[in-house]
């Protein structure tokens, strides 16, 4: 529970920085440096993670995991804002809106599923609820929230198994980047990005637009 906390708290955390930036970068012109502004939250991240060595997220591969995460966060996060920038006319009103976005689809698929999961757990026997955890938990990788946050939480869920068995000389393998774990969330948050940078790029050359007045004739 202390490692799902931390990870949830941290992920609300992250959640915030990410609007902070993605809003800095829409309001700004597409230059250069928006890609510096872009790692400058995630080196932050890797830097604090990295000094106290937090063994859920320093661990093995985990550096390496939490490294991608925030990444591909920012990638699926930035596209999909991006693409609805053109909504906002002041950007006091679009960061309100970007960091409750973000804050809502973040906690409600958490908590909705840990606690769909929990219940499964308690009840072994209720094969209903099972799958209705690991239908959920596939239905949220469309959102990148869930992603990044959940597979924080994967991350500390693990480390502290491995914690646990090899207490006991019990050598317990990595599945880090297993693709039932933290690898779909990876695809997840990447090909969510991917298209939704895709759509914004048809928007600007006006493709959608063309064929949406080709409908309506």
């Amino acid at each position: 529970m202390i490692h799902k906390s931390t990870s949830q708290c941290y992920c609300k955390a992250q959640a915030n920085v990410r609007s902070t930036w993605q809003l800095a970068l829409v309001v700004q012109p597409v230059e250069s440096s928006t890609q510096v502004y872009f790692l400058v939250p995630v080196t932050l991240s890797l830097g604090v993670i990295s000094a106290f060595q937090i063994p859920a997220f320093f661990n093995n591969n985990n550096l390496l995991a939490v490294f991608l995460l925030l990444f591909l966060f920012g990638y699926a996060t930035f596209s999909w804002m991006y693409l609805l920038a053109g909504i906002f006319k002041e950007t006091g009103m679009a960061f309100i809106v970007y960091v409750c976005i973000n804050l809502f689809f973040g906690i409600n698929t958490i908590i909705t599923h840990s606690v769909v999961f929990l219940l499964s757990q308690e009840k072994a026997t209720d094969k209903g609820l099972h799958d209705l955890a690991e239908t959920l938990r596939h239905a949220f990788l469309m959102f990148p929230q869930f992603c990044f946050g959940y597979g924080l939480i994967e991350l500390s869920q693990q480390q502290a198994l491995m914690g646990f068995l090899e207490a006991y000389g019990v050598v317990y393998p990595d599945r880090t980047f297993e693709l039932d774990r933290t690898s779909s969330k990876l695809l997840g948050m990447f090909l969510q990005g991917t298209i939704f940078f895709s759509i914004r790029l048809l928007v600007d050359d006006g493709t959608i637009q063309r064929l949406w007045y080709n409908i309506l004739e």
